[in-house]
């Protein structure tokens, strides 16, 4: 769990539910936000919330990756990153809380292959 300061907001999160439904319409349940609440006051007790706090909620699909025999809450959270033969670079998993370290760790990638691919550095040297 998280809670950030958003000005006068908090931004709290997360959950890890499974979803089964159309890809194109994903959304928090009532489920979530009740965990998220119950998660949330029993954390700070000092301060409970209710669903009238709630301004809205938000929910996004992890990009998982596959591990036969595992379910997805049993599935690791760490990203890969991998060239295909052609050269297309990938990456997939992760975290929302990891994405800018994941950022970076693709672009330095992709400007090193740039480099070797292309002498770069030396050409704007030139």
């Amino acid at each position: 769990m998280f809670a950030l300061p958003w000005g006068k907001f908090q931004i709290i999160g997360t959950t890890d539910t499974d979803y089964t439904g159309d890809y194109d319409r994903v959304y928090a349940d009532k489920a979530d936000v009740e965990y998220i609440i119950a998660a949330t006051n029993h954390a700070f007790p000092t301060t409970p919330i209710t669903r009238a706090d709630v301004l809205s909620t938000f929910a996004g699909l992890r990009p998982l990756i596959a591990q036969i025999g595992k379910s997805a809450s049993k599935t690791s959270r760490e990203h890969e990153i991998w060239t295909t033969p052609s050269g297309l670079v990938t990456i997939a998993g992760g975290k929302l809380t990891t994405y800018r370290s994941m950022a970076e760790e693709l672009v330095d990638l992709v400007a090193k292959q740039l480099r070797d691919q292309f002498d770069i550095i030396a050409q704007v040297r030139a």
